[in-house]
């Protein structure tokens, strides 16, 4: 018998897949090449150091056995080693270290599409945000930024103009009186730092909980986070009730949205509201809507304003995952937003921390290095806080300025979810 065939060979190889384990029970652990055709070797054997919980693996097939678990306090780990020996005589290894406990989340973390967390890659699955926020109240509330960025160019929403920069005289037959500009979000007219700039001066207090001042809600700066509905609140036939805690930039996002619908399904709009179908996603359709809009009316962008462009592409963003992965329900389009202004502050904030010289806070800087996470761009922000009916807030993301301006500029938008 002679078998001809090609030799692809295995120059480099690592351990993936999940690295901390919080329950008892077996786990297969992978092995990932250079190249998936990869044929050069005549053997694998997988090893596994001493440790606390008795952790065994299977040194032929990398299964990994653990009877008992221990705290994050104690910190029971161990080495895993792969070793590959290819076909002249020589070796490979590869090693990773497991933690076999349940490890809490932590600002700066990578956020996965199943909901999972860590503080290393995994490129059994997709990265899909970072956490920037955890309420120090309650470590369950937690916010992540998109590893994507959603749009640059984007109009916040309607804006009261006789020019091309926005509208005049739209009266809804519907709902006589409605102001059309003005949406039901809660104005801030102030950011609450002693400038307009986001800086460990205005912004840091080394003797809290989480290292940052404290603001009242009623500023920008204390903008962030979560809150509780003080009554129910109903969108798309989904009821919230009252007293649960919902992200604050979640909350204006749906309020956005419902001034929005409310706009477009009026019987003298009568535009159509975007929607996922079996031929393209809710953000396709957005765009699509969009663009439609633009060009029945001379192509002047002004008309983009109708669908609330900001809040709309967060509200129907949903990362897209590889075949076989199911991506978690709380990252599907409706669960993004766009946040609130603090929200923006504190992602600016630990985003110029890479201009600091071996800064722990450099949280974005260590994905983007890793390719995992889009870097944050030199330029402006929209959030979903409001100033006025003309104006709304954004920050800087060159120097972290922050102030209001008028909803018909365009400017970036990268969304935000809750894990």
């Amino acid at each position: 018998l002679h078998i001809a065939y090609k030799k692809v060979y295995l120059t480099s190889m690592e351990i993936t897949g999940d690295t901390y384990f919080s329950q008892p029970g077996t786990y297969q652990l992978q092995i990932t090449p250079n190249s998936p055709r990869a044929n050069d070797f005549t053997k694998i054997e997988w090893s596994i150091s001493k440790n606390s919980c008795n952790a065994t693996i299977n040194a032929v097939t990398g299964e990994l056995t653990l009877p008992k678990v221990g705290t994050e306090a104690e910190k029971p780990e161990a080495t895993v080693t792969c070793k590959a020996t290819l076909s002249d005589g020589t070796t490979l290894t590869a090693t990773t270290t497991l933690g076999f406990y349940f490890r809490k989340c932590r600002v700066g973390d990578i956020v996965f599409h199943d909901g999972t967390y860590s503080d290393k890659p995994n490129k059994n699955k997709v990265a899909i945000g970072v956490c920037f926020y955890i309420d120090p109240k309650d470590e369950t509330r937690r916010l992540m930024a998109s590893t994507q960025e959603l749009s640059t160019g984007i109009q916040w929403g309607l804006y009261p103009a006789s020019d091309n920069n926005g509208f005049t005289g739209i009266d809804l037959a519907d709902s006589p009186g409605y102001n059309v500009f003005d949406t039901p979000v809660t104005n801030i007219g102030s950011h609450g730092m002693q400038t307009n700039y986001v800086t460990d001066a205005n912004y840091r207090d080394e003797y809290t909980e989480d290292g940052f001042k404290e603001f009242a809600d009623t500023v920008g700066a204390g903008d962030i986070g979560f809150m509780r509905l003080p009554r129910d609140y109903t969108f798309r036939g989904h009821t919230y009730e009252a007293g649960t805690y919902l992200p604050r930039g979640f909350y204006k996002t749906l309020q956005i949205m419902q001034h929005r619908n409310t706009i477009l399904q009026d019987s003298d709009v009568a535009l159509p509201l975007p929607q996922a179908s079996a031929d393209e996603t809710e953000l396709q359709c957005l765009n699509r809507l969009m663009s439609d809009i633009v060009m029945e009316h001379d192509n002047l962008g002004k008309w983009r304003q109708f669908y609330y462009p900001a809040a709309s592409m967060c509200h129907a963003f949903e990362p897209t995952v590889k075949a076989g992965m199911t991506l978690n329900d709380k990252f599907k389009a409706g669960m993004w937003f766009l946040g609130g202004i603090g929200d923006y502050y504190r992602c600016y904030w630990y985003h110029k921390e890479r201009n600091v010289t071996d800064s722990q806070y450099a949280i974005f800087q260590k994905w983007v290095e890793l390719g995992l996470f889009n870097a944050w761009r030199a330029t402006w922000y929209w959030s979903s806080t409001e100033y006025s009916q003309n104006i709304a807030w954004y920050v800087y993301f060159s120097d972290g300025f922050t102030y209001h301006n008028y909803k018909c500029n365009s400017y970036s938008v990268r969304a935000v979810a809750a894990f």
